[in-house]
């Protein structure tokens, strides 16, 4: 249960609160198509890519995943958790809003397994979307519980 509950802080603290977790950290010159200025109508452009759900790339070394939705209203939900242990899952809901090209998102309720602790709510986080288009966002951590991931780029993909 020890290694479930870390895997849990993991989890929570890096993919919604900055940092990357499953996937990898990126130079500048792997970004998607449409950099991101932070201008009013790119903002609204953002919004408008950001609707749906995306998760970051898994590669074999991996131990938890998840994917993270943001629905069009303002509101979203990350679900996961350690991969190949479903009773484990984990959902946070948050809300949702881009202004000057950051993306920032405040956790308000956690929906976490028997035994396993809760953490201090609202939580928020700031990241500066480097870019986006159809399929991929790059995005930067600015501001968030795990400062140690602070300045580093992670690579998430579009669900089909």
């Amino acid at each position: 249960m020890k290694n479930c509950y870390r895997a849990f802080l993991i989890f929570v603290h890096i993919v919604l609160f900055g940092g990357v977790v499953c996937g990898q950290s990126l130079a500048a010159s792997s970004t998607p198509d449409s950099p991101v200025v932070g201008s009013k109508a790119d903002d609204a452009r953002i919004v408008k890519l950001l609707v749906g759900k995306w998760e970051p790339p898994l590669t074999e070394e991996d131990l938890i995943g998840g994917i993270i939705t943001y629905n069009a209203d303002g509101t979203g939900s990350l679900v996961g958790g350690p991969l190949g242990r479903p009773e484990l899952k984990i959902r946070l809901d948050f809300k949702w809003e881009v202004a000057d090209g950051m993306l920032i998102e405040l956790a308000v309720k956690a929906t976490v397994p028997p035994g396993f602790p809760t953490f201090p709510l609202p939580a928020k986080s700031v990241d500066r979307v480097v870019s986006i288009s159809e399929r991929q966002m790059l995005r930067e951590q600015v501001e968030g519980t795990d400062n140690t991931k602070r300045g580093k780029k992670e690579l998430w993909n579009r669900v089909p």
